[in-house]
């Protein structure tokens, strides 16, 4: 059930099965933003960051609601 809800500016609000799925995408997203990031001066390095809340959310039509979102969303930066 991983599945791109929407994006949000820079972001992506993306639902996994479980938790242990978002935290594995969330690190191998981040070990290959390093690698990128190897030799790249600072001007042009990536910096990405994840905010993971393992609590249900509300599916209404093609979006998602709730306290989990919102979490999500506050602890990503």
């Amino acid at each position: 059930m991983d599945r791109e809800v929407k994006t949000i500016g820079g972001a992506f609000l993306v639902e996994f099965a479980c938790a242990l799925e978002a935290t594995q995408c969330a690190a191998e997203f981040q070990r290959l933003v390093s690698e990128r990031n190897e030799g790249v001066s600072d001007d042009d390095k990536l910096i990405v960051r994840a905010g993971i809340h393992p609590i249900e959310v509300v599916h209404s039509e093609n979006d998602v609601y709730g306290d989990a979102v919102n979490v999500a969303s506050r602890i990503e930066p």
